[in-house]
């Protein structure tokens, strides 16, 4: 079987990101895959934009008829090129953590945009967007922690080509001449999926840490046993000396 690569560049700016309203047309669509036909969707009532994602569609509702949300802008600076999965093994899992517009923006400061509207400086990363795919990945994680038979079944029901854009090639390693299979996505968004993708199709177990809630690998690759309860030493320690506490 040939060997699965993740083949991915992408961009941050040195000069730094900000967060601001932005007044946007309505029925606004974030991430939509670009290979399919989108449905004909009836419009609901308070809704301004729709959210694609392996898991479906989410509608975005807005309480004012003229929304202002919130986007991440970049301030300009020359592009930095790097390549966020070289570097981070499970950025999926530190995806997962995003919960509030402020993480939106702290994780763009760390890890660059989401999509290529975020190297648009005009116009800019949607914050809602990307909280629905947080929210999506999580549960994902969620769904994935019964037995086998209830992955195979949610595994089965995730769309099919859910990535807006995804270029598949077959390559030789010069080194190996083994044959490899070349993934390269177009977004970091894309990217976090592909990877999260990967690290569960290969047996990986995302279990939530007992102390503070977040999504953490466990397994070989990981460093941490199988049935790790915690995501680190440090939160282990932590839980149980609140434990004790509690006791006392």
């Amino acid at each position: 079987m040939a060997e699965l690569r993740i083949d991915f560049e992408w961009w941050r700016d040195p000069a730094g990101y900000r967060m601001s309203e932005t007044k946007i047309d309505p029925h606004l669509i974030y991430h939509p895959p670009k290979h399919r036909k989108l449905p004909d969707l009836p419009v609901l009532r308070g809704q301004w934009g729709l959210v694609y994602h392996p898991w479906g569609i989410r509608v975005l509702r807005g309480l004012a008829r003229n929304h202002y949300p919130l986007h991440v802008y970049r301030n300009g600076g020359e592009l930095a090129p790097y390549r966020p999965l070289d570097f981070f093994n499970s950025l999926y899992a530190e995806f997962a953590k995003v919960r509030v517009a402020d993480d939106v923006l702290h994780f763009v400061e760390r890890f660059g945009p989401l999509t290529r509207d975020g190297l648009d400086t005009r116009r800019g990363e949607l914050v809602d967007g990307v909280l629905a795919h947080a929210d999506a990945m999580r549960d994902l994680f969620v769904f994935l922690s019964g037995d086998r038979a209830h992955r195979a079944k949610v595994i089965a029901d995730l769309q099919l080509s859910p990535f807006a854009e995804l270029e598949v090639t077959l390559e030789l390693d010069a080194a190996t001449e083994d044959v490899k299979l070349r993934l390269c996505p177009t977004s970091l968004l894309d990217a976090i999926w592909l990877q999260a993708a990967q690290e569960l199709s290969s047996g990986a177990a995302i279990r939530q840490c007992r102390y503070c809630g977040d999504w953490f690998e466990t397994g070989a690759r990981s460093g941490r046993r199988a049935d790790a309860k915690f995501c680190s030493n440090g939160h282990r320690i932590a839980f149980n000396s609140r434990k004790r506490s509690q006791g006392e």
